[in-house]
């Protein structure tokens, strides 16, 4: 036969039992802090990686336009200088200098758009977000919690030596 349960031992298991929930729900919260954590992470990595995308996407386009409308400003409008200069007739002479014209139109207009890309572009990178860094913390002996490490220490030689494994 099973021993009837005595009230001191009655009252023991329940408090067992229920240091056992308590300890259950605080890791719970815990866990549940942790997602959300890592979603909080994962949304500003992922906000990061398309302002810096873009960002570099309107670097280069801007680039490849300047370069489009610089060129335009030199050899295009040279060229078509030169077609001006052999024009004989004064139709010739001004349907040349509607060429010449159009294509620095073009050659500001594209170097505008370039410039203005690199811009946009140069403020996307600048701009991203940053993802936080987690700061170590030590102890020292006496006690002390320091909440990060030192960026840098002076060594004999002179020379500056980075803590927290960056050297």
């Amino acid at each position: 036969a099973i021993p009837a349960e005595t009230e001191e031992q009655r009252q023991e298991r329940e408090a067992k039992q229920a240091a056992l929930l308590e300890q259950q729900r605080q890791q719970l919260a815990v866990h549940r802090q942790s997602a959300q954590e890592r979603a909080e992470l994962e949304q500003i990595r992922r906000r990061r990686i398309n302002y810096l995308a873009y960002g570099w996407l309107g670097i280069i386009t801007g680039g490849l336009l300047a370069a489009s409308g610089i060129y335009y400003l030199t050899a295009k409008v040279a060229s078509e200088r030169e077609l001006a200069d052999q024009a004989t007739t004064s139709s010739e002479l001004d349907a040349a200098a509607e060429k010449v014209k159009s294509a620095r139109t073009t050659g500001i207009a594209v170097t505008a758009l370039g410039g203005v890309a690199l811009g946009v572009g140069t403020l996307l990178v600048l701009v991203a977000p940053k993802l936080p860094r987690p700061q170590p913390t030590i102890q020292t002996a006496s006690g002390l919690s320091l909440d990060r490490f030192p960026l840098a220490a002076p060594t004999a030689g002179g020379a500056a030596l980075r803590w927290g494994g960056r050297f």
